[in-house]
């Protein structure tokens, strides 16, 4: 079926549509500028099954699959959570993804992108689905709050999903930087005031980097460094770090 919105209202509110609309028992999304395996549905299915089997869990579980991304000259294989150590569970989420807290042991491989996703309806609808108001990064607040509900995050070892790296004014950093601080602001009222003005601080300081802003992001830099000189230090050097190597394999190798 065909579902067509008279106004383009963003792909938070067009993926609650697709689950509202949704009549059967499991949700599996494939975005329209990638590919999936034939076998995609099967596999994830079969991984779902069998995780709640083994452990028992009541909570809502979401599988993602591992997938390969292809740029202008190279394929970069992004693995699923959970692969290599413990599954991101609870708020682990929050931790990672706002706070930038490193949890030891547990992997959360190449994020939660919706277009690897797959789940029961009923755990979707038990999250109150994707947030309408967000046209970018409602992957990551879904997971987010998710987490917050208890729910385990998986993956599948084989990439069922080929992703082609696309650019657009829709993946600006500015508009990158608008819903990081609304996923913020969200969740202010969890952080301290000091934190929450570290976080924000950090946010501006990626946003002017990759807008090529780079005397501005070292002023926040600096005012970053005020706040909590050895955090901003070593978040600086390993995330640089992670930053470059990340260029390196997709862009490089």
């Amino acid at each position: 079926r065909l579902i067509k919105g008279e106004v383009n209202k963003g792909t938070g509110n067009a993926r609650n549509v697709l689950v509202e609309n949704s009549e059967g028992e499991y949700i599996c999304f494939f975005d329209d500028d990638d590919f999936s395996l034939l076998d995609r549905v099967e596999v994830q299915l079969k991984t779902l099954i069998e995780y709640k089997r083994l452990i028992q869990v009541k909570s809502p579980v979401f599988c993602y699959a591992t997938r390969e991304k292809t740029y202008s000259d190279k394929t970069v294989l992004f693995k699923g959570p959970g692969l290599n150590g413990e599954v991101p569970k609870g708020s682990e989420v929050f931790d990672k993804m706002v706070r930038l807290i490193e949890v030891q042991g547990v992997d959360f491989g190449a994020g939660f992108p919706t277009c690897s996703f797959f789940a029961a309806v009923k755990d979707v609808k038990a999250i109150n689905s994707f947030d309408k108001s967000m046209r970018r990064l409602e992957d990551i607040d879904f997971a987010i709050r998710a987490g917050f509900k208890h729910s385990h995050f998986i993956g599948t070892s084989a990439p069922l999903v080929t992703q082609k790296h696309t650019v657009g004014n829709h993946k600006t950093p500015v508009r990158n930087y608008f819903y990081e601080k609304y996923i913020l602001d969200k969740n202010k009222e969890i952080l301290k005031p000091l934190e929450y003005k570290y976080l924000h601080i950090w946010l501006k300081i990626r946003c002017s980097w990759f807008s090529k802003k780079h005397l501005a992001a070292i002023g926040y830099l600096f005012e970053l460094l005020r706040i909590d000189s050895i955090r901003g230090v070593k978040e600086i050097v390993i995330v640089g770090l992670k930053r470059i190597l990340h260029e390196v394999k997709s862009r490089q190798i």
